[in-house]
């Protein structure tokens, strides 16, 4: 029934103004045609009465004297007078008796009435004295009934009575003529209103129609800015905003294109996290990654928390969360995630929350990267690293037993000579007891001192994978015992100042490692250098949460170019045979990634000095 309703009414704004403007003017010229015509039927009768009652009152007047008199030639006269009145029906003049004195009728003079109108009209007269005039309509006449009067007293009636008909077609003329007049205006009203709507409402038919044309893709439409009115101003305004809109439509085209592109290259899967609806989106390319296409897994949370690595799923999650605390914080996470076949993929997740204007997170996005070739690279290079690490001890082994010569050069030479005085007193029967156990225990002395080589030696090939708390002191300290005869044999002296509570959390045989590698490269400058007087200095020094350990030497330095590649991987100044330079890139390999420090080297005074800086206490071991 509603729609029914709704039916009878224009649905356009132009169609809707003329309607309602047109019903408004209709009801107001209808309203104003009615009233007009009510007042002049109004003034009409009133007319007509008012002329009955002023003819019955001359009338009235004038037949007085005739009344009294009893001169019915004179009564007649009057009545023939009357009679040039066309509305005029009839008239008559009745004594109080009821008798018809005259009548325009002259059959009827002398009888007595007999209408009851008449008779009730006589007997109320007589009633009431103060009685003037009395007017009656029925059907189309009006009957008027006035007393004659003499002084006081009522002699008489005169009865008139009128047709309307004639007023009556005056009046209907009348309402013809003002709903004609009715017709004609509103016709004229609504062509009009019609010219002015349509042209008021051209521009706005013209904008409407732009409007569509752009709702439906065509962007080259503009609306009409012709004339200097409000609308013509709404349409500049309009053509402005599209002009905005096209060059915005095409800046964000170009900006899609080089997102798709960028994500295309890069072959991340997207994905988006409605927070507060907890809806979520993962592109097919991220789908695609785990082996699935893209309807075989739900764009639910459960899609991610299900396939994550148990033992990454905590971490990932606080990286969420904490991403979630406040504007400016990124995600980013690196776990594993498995794929269709079973198999665990490694995930570089990054993204960013979205937050409303009181500061909630609302969304997030970010992208996926399948990053398990680089953690396979990285595995390799960490076993290459470990490999080298090796080689390097190897290399450092052979040299450590070259160490071990010069370390027991000197005990084996004191073993021999005692037991070549106890073979010679033997031989020379000059054999006492006395002499026999001082040799016996140089001997036993000597030995102790091998022994405990042997233990220094296999102290520094010993594996140890944990952090133990070790004084750098204690470090430098065994270093300098390990190769302390061979930097004797070159005379060479190594100091160590350090504070004797230095102490780091660190992995100690490493570390032991790089100072050999640093003290061998130092004896060797100097060696080369042919420095008189050659020393090496070790220094360590308190920075808070770290330790920096300096260890020069004075064996001349070396070029600036050296100094640029000293820890490249197989640089050496040496030749093949005595160098594999191996050493210095391992020791920048230990020190960086396995105690988390720094190391640097460069020329100082009269030669060479590395710095190591390594924090007091590593959380975790990256080899």
């Amino acid at each position: 029934m509603k729609n029914r309703w709704k039916n009878l009414f224009p649905t356009s704004f132009r169609g809707q103004l003329i309607g309602g403007i047109g019903l408004f003017l209709t009801l107001l010229i209808t309203l104003f045609v009615y009233f007009e015509i009510s007042s002049n039927v109004k003034t009409t009768f009133k007319k007509g009465l008012e002329q009955a009652s002023d003819h019955s009152k001359v009338l009235a007047s004038m037949v007085k004297t005739w009344v009294l008199s009893d001169d019915y030639a004179g009564l007649e006269e009057a009545l023939e007078n009357f009679s040039i009145y066309n509305d005029l029906v009839f008239a008559t003049i009745i004594d109080m008796d009821g008798k018809v004195l005259a009548h325009t009728d002259k059959s009827l003079v002398g009888q007595y009435i007999s209408d009851e109108r008449r008779i009730a009209f006589l007997r109320k007269i007589r009633e009431t004295r103060d009685y003037d005039v009395s007017l009656f309509r029925h059907g189309n006449y009006i009957d008027v009934f006035r007393v004659i009067h003499n002084q006081n007293e009522h002699i008489g009636i005169v009865h008139l009575r009128f047709d309307r008909s004639a007023r009556l077609a005056l009046i209907k003329k009348q309402i013809y003529e003002g709903i004609g007049f009715g017709f004609l205006y509103l016709s004229a009203i609504f062509t009009m209103l019609y010219v002015i709507v349509n042209t008021f409402t051209r521009q706005l038919q013209s904008l409407l129609e732009t409007m569509i044309d752009v709702h439906n893709g065509n962007r080259e439409v503009r609306a009409d800015e012709e004339g200097y009115n409000e609308l013509s101003q709404v349409s500049r305004e309009f053509n402005r905003m599209l002009d905005a809109i096209v060059a915005g439509e095409k800046e964000l085209k170009i900006v899609k294109e080089r997102l798709e592109s960028a994500i295309t290259g890069t072959q991340d899967g997207l994905w988006d996290w409605n927070l507060t609806t907890d809806e979520v989106y993962f592109s097919p390319r991220w789908k695609e990654m785990l082996g699935y296409r893209d309807d075989e897994l739900p764009n639910i949370v459960e899609t991610w928390t299900n396939n994550v690595h148990p033992d990454d799923l905590q971490q990932a999650e606080e990286a969420v969360a904490y991403s979630h605390q406040k504007p400016g914080q990124f995600y980013e996470s690196i776990h594993r995630i498995r794929h269709k076949d079973g198999h665990w993929l490694w995930i570089l997740d990054r993204g960013q929350t979205l937050f409303d204007e009181n500061g909630k997170p609302v969304r997030m996005v970010g992208f996926h990267t399948d990053i398990s070739k680089q953690k396979a690279l990285e595995q390799e290079l960490i076993e290459q690293e470990e490999l080298m690490i090796s080689q390097s001890r190897h290399v450092a082994m052979g040299e450590m037993i070259g160490m071990i010569a010069h370390q027991w050069r000197q005990p084996i030479t004191v073993i021999a000579m005692g037991a070549n005085n106890l073979i010679l007193d033997v031989e020379l029967d000059e054999v006492s007891v006395e002499h026999v156990a001082k040799e016996a225990h140089e001997i036993l002395k000597q030995t102790d001192y091998l022994s405990q080589t042997i233990d220094d030696f296999r102290n520094f090939f010993r594996p140890n994978k944990d952090k133990e708390a070790v004084k750098i002191v204690d470090i430098l300290t065994e270093a300098r015992e390990i190769v302390g005869k061979s930097l004797e044999y070159h005379s060479i002296s190594l100091r160590i100042e350090s504070d004797e509570n230095s102490t780091v959390l660190t992995y100690g045989r490493e570390l032991l490692q790089v100072f050999l590698n640093i003290i061998k490269n130092a004896e060797e400058a100097i060696e080369q250098h042919r420095t008189q007087g050659g020393h090496i200095d070790a220094r360590v020094e308190d920075q808070g949460d770290s330790l920096r350990i300096t260890i020069a030497d004075n064996g001349g330095g070396a070029d600036e170019n050296v100094v640029t590649h000293i820890f490249d991987p197989y640089f050496s100044t040496k030749d093949k045979k005595t160098g594999t330079g191996l050493g210095l890139y391992m020791s920048k390999t230990i020190v960086d990634k396995h105690l988390h420090g720094t190391i640097t080297a460069g020329n100082q005074d009269e030669g060479l000095c590395f710095s190591i800086v390594i924090p007091k206490q590593i959380e975790e071991k990256d080899a």
